[in-house]
């Protein structure tokens, strides 16, 4: 149910980003230009070095010659910026080092350069806010974090710019509440969530808020017992029995009079054995037997009671 995305796990992809300009340069005692070759005879990295360590700009190359990532040692330890880029010399990353970590702004982006994500580090943890966006350059996901964790509100978009999700994090946990919401920008969906799962009173209304439905959640699915519908209107639709997440036994559906509609039960949330449908006055409109959610009967009735159709 709670479905944020985690933003490409930027910790983990920006050390993958500098892991693939290779292994640490090696201790190197002769002063001066450091050269390192493919087994091709290409130039893979080149590096000056002073006083036995990397000190000063750095190179590292893809196979075949173009440019992979550039940027600066002192003392044997990355500072400032570095860059690491596609082999068709866009840029692919940039990101600050301070004493070897990752420390300030620091960006992702698409082969052609449009900015995919941006975020800020502090001695290796993010901070602040984090925001990803779609390759045309509208808003994805925007997220806060404190010390590493997720820390306050988060929202997803759709590529149309509606929101489609609102949540709270609390030291990486999702907490409070939540809305979700359609690619229209309708509200689908409100419930709280307790350590990162959904609890308590869930409220769902369908695509076009004709009714919404009220059940409890526990441990992300919804609480064994009763579930019911509801129109705009407030005046009952339906009413299920849930176990285990799914409907399960008796199943009621009704007009917005109040007027009993169908009739029927469910196994593991599918209809099976038969099912009754009423005209709003009360008169027997239908009779379906179902197996496993396939209807395998079907008898339908005219206003007088008459059968008008019978068919399987």
């Amino acid at each position: 149910m709670i479905n944020f995305k985690k933003i490409i796990f930027l910790n983990i992809f920006f050390l993958l980003i500098i892991f693939s300009w290779g292994e640490a340069f090696p201790e190197f005692k002769q002063d001066g230009l450091y050269q390192e070759f493919y087994d091709s005879g290409e130039l893979r990295r080149l590096i000056t070095y002073k006083n036995g360590q990397p000190n000063g700009h750095f190179n590292v190359f893809y196979k075949g010659g173009p440019l992979l990532a550039e940027g600066l040692y002192i003392n044997g330890i990355l500072e400032s910026k570095a860059r690491v880029y596609y082999p068709s010399g866009k840029m692919k990353a940039e990101m600050k080092f301070k004493n070897g970590i990752l420390h300030g702004d620091a960006k992702l982006f698409y082969p052609d350069e449009t900015i995919k994500v941006e975020c800020y580090y502090e001695f290796g943890l993010l901070q602040g806010r984090v925001r990803e966006y779609f390759a045309d350059g509208k808003l994805r996901y925007e997220r806060r974090y404190k010390n590493g964790l997720e820390n306050g509100e988060a929202k997803e978009y759709s590529p149309d710019g509606y929101v489609l999700r609102v949540g709270v994090f609390k030291d990486g946990i999702q907490r409070g509440a939540i809305r979700e919401f359609n690619a229209q920008g309708k509200l689908v969906r409100t419930f709280e969530a307790y350590d990162g799962m959904p609890f308590g009173m869930m409220i769902e209304y369908d695509s076009e808020a004709l009714y919404y439905r009220k059940a409890v959640m526990l441990d992300g699915r919804i609480q064994d017992g009763d579930a019911q519908e509801f129109y705009p209107n407030g005046a009952l639709l339906s009413e299920a029995i849930y176990y285990q997440g799914k409907r399960q036994g008796l199943y009621k559906e009704f007009y917005e009079s109040g007027a009993l509609k169908a009739i029927g039960y469910f196994f593991n949330d599918k209809r099976h054995g038969l099912f009754k449908f009423f005209y709003e006055d009360g008169t027997i409109q239908s009779e379906k037997v179902f197996k496993n959610g396939e209807k395998i009967i079907s008898k339908n009735y005219d206003r007088l009671g008459n059968l008008v159709i019978d068919d399987l």
